[in-house]
C-alpha cells in the first residue's frame, strides 16, 4: 500500500521518524525516496532538537514547577523548582513517574 497524498506522505514520513507506520515503505515507493525521507528526517530531527533545547533553557529559570511526563507516567523532564516543590534532585526524580510522587493519581 503506497501513500497517494501529500497528506498520507507526510504521515508516512513521521511514521518512518517515531518508528511506526500504517504503509509499507520501500525504495519502489513513488512517492519518497529513501534520500529525501533521509534528508527530511535529519532537517525534522534537527529542528525538534533546537525547540527542545529553547524549551528546556526557557523553563529551566522560571521559579514554577514544570513537569513533563510520558504516557506511561515516566517524568521525561522537570526543572529545579518541580524537583525542589517535591524534595528530590531532578535527576531522583527522572527517574520515578508522576504515580510515585502522587499516589492520588492512581
Amino acid at each position: 500500500m503506497y501513500p497517494q497524498t501529500k497528506t498520507e506522505c507526510a504521515r508516512l514520513c513521521l511514521g518512518n521518524m517515531v518508528g511506526k507506520n500504517d504503509y509499507d515503505f520501500s525504495p519502489a515507493n513513488p512517492c519518497i525516496s529513501e534520500a529525501s525521507l533521509s534528508s527530511e528526517k535529519e532537517q525534522w530531527l534537527k529542528r525538534v532538537s533546537e525547540e527542545a533545547k529553547l524549551m528546556h533553557s526557557a523553563l529551566d529559570v522560571i521559579r514554577d514547577a514544570a513537569f513533563m511526563a510520558r504516557e506511561d507516567g515516566a517524568f521525561h523532564y522537570v526543572n529545579a523548582a518541580a524537583a525542589k516543590s517535591l524534595g528530590y534532585s531532578k535527576e531522583e526524580l527522572l527517574k520515578l513517574t508522576v504515580m510515585d510522587v502522587d499516589k492520588f493519581l492512581i
